[in-house]
């Protein structure tokens, strides 16, 4: 079996409250092309079994990391101490980006900071990357954008971030 991917509904009531339901799929011998009739007839299996209505439906890809570098976590690492990232279009729309386990020493004063270090040699590679997008072998650029589909175009902030209330 090839690795999964899903399919997620985001399913609304009457008061405007959503859910969220997957369907994983087994995508061998599909095409990108298959994708929206597939979405579309799982929805028509789901629908006659609820009352709400369909605000969005997607694809989730699932990719082996097993090759990737950085697999083991760092024994300080914790998943509810990251940083947020507010970057903006040339239109202004923003798209904010939550990185977990950030590493503390990348904030100004050493760490002590709340901020950002946009100085750090690591933070200056990941803003221009995110500036410029994704890059397959350095032949195809696929930009990153906000919900909007604006293109990314600067960094306006980073922050110190908890997942929980200390």
């Amino acid at each position: 079996m090839s690795v999964p991917f899903q399919f997620f509904y985001n399913v609304a009531d009457a008061d405007g409250d959503t859910s969220r339901m997957t369907l994983d799929v087994d995508p061998t011998n599909m095409t990108l092309s298959q994708i929206p009739g597939l979405a579309e007839y799982g929805w028509d299996l789901i629908n006659p079994l609820i009352t709400g209505h369909l605000e969005s439906v997607g694809v989730t890809v699932n990719v082996d990391v097993s090759g990737f570098t950085n697999a083991v976590a760092s024994v300080i690492s914790d998943v509810q101490e990251g940083a947020e990232f507010l970057f903006k279009s040339a239109d202004s729309f923003i798209k904010r980006l939550t990185l977990p386990t950030f590493d503390e020493t990348k904030l100004t004063s050493g760490g002590a900071g709340s901020d950002v270090d946009t100085s750090d040699a690591a933070v200056l590679v990941f803003e221009a990357g995110m500036l410029a997008g994704l890059t397959e072998d350095l032949v195809n650029f696929f930009p990153l954008t906000t919900s909007h589909g604006e293109d990314l175009a600067t960094l306006n902030k980073g922050v110190q971030k908890f997942g929980k209330n200390r």
